[in-house]
């Protein structure tokens, strides 16, 4: 265990990190968020917000984000084995975390990651998980004024007016839901 391989080490844990956050920012889970005004933190991993300020912003922008996010860890690697001991216990705490959390929160996180959902599918999974004592219809509506407050687009046929057509299920089977 010299220095060497420790560097070693601590370069294929950064290679491990650049990999993850360019499929990261790329995921299923990013695209269903931002069709509700949210984003993936390139940082924490938690959901932020995303504006029309974001959306306008060049390609040539999230590189050279990238790029930086990617660059600040280089020093870090002569630290050698404590880097490595570093990204292999912050990997290790994060699945540890991810395995108390209550069914409903998987089943969501699960869905976010793997299905491609509409606007509307989107706000019912985050009106399911936050067990919103709101009626949906209005949750709907409140999110739909939010996106468009952050000058984000909108599906066409989402107005609060009339909410069995936004929801495309008649309204007795959504105050059920």
């Amino acid at each position: 265990m010299d220095y060497e391989t420790g560097v070693g080490a601590a370069v294929l844990c950064w290679l491990f990190y650049a990999a993850s956050l360019l499929v990261r920012i790329n995921s299923q889970t990013q695209r269903n968020l931002k069709k509700v005004g949210m984003r993936l933190s390139w940082v924490s991993n938690k959901a932020d917000a995303w504006t029309g300020e974001d959306e306008k912003k060049s390609i040539w922008w999230s590189i050279g984000k990238y790029a930086v996010c990617i660059a600040i860890q280089v020093p870090f690697l002569l630290l050698s084995w404590i880097y490595a001991a570093y990204s292999v216990g912050s990997i290790l705490w994060h699945l540890w975390k991810d395995l108390g959390a209550p069914q409903s929160v998987k089943e969501y996180r699960w869905k976010m990651r793997n299905r491609d959902m509409d606007f509307v599918e989107v706000v019912r999974e985050m009106w399911k998980l936050n067990e919103s004592t709101v009626p949906l219809e209005d949750f709907l509506a409140a999110t739909a004024d939010e996106v468009r407050e952050k000058g984000l687009p909108t599906p066409g046929w989402v107005d609060h007016r009339q909410p069995r057509y936004y929801l495309g299920e008649p309204a007795a089977e959504v105050q059920d839901a």
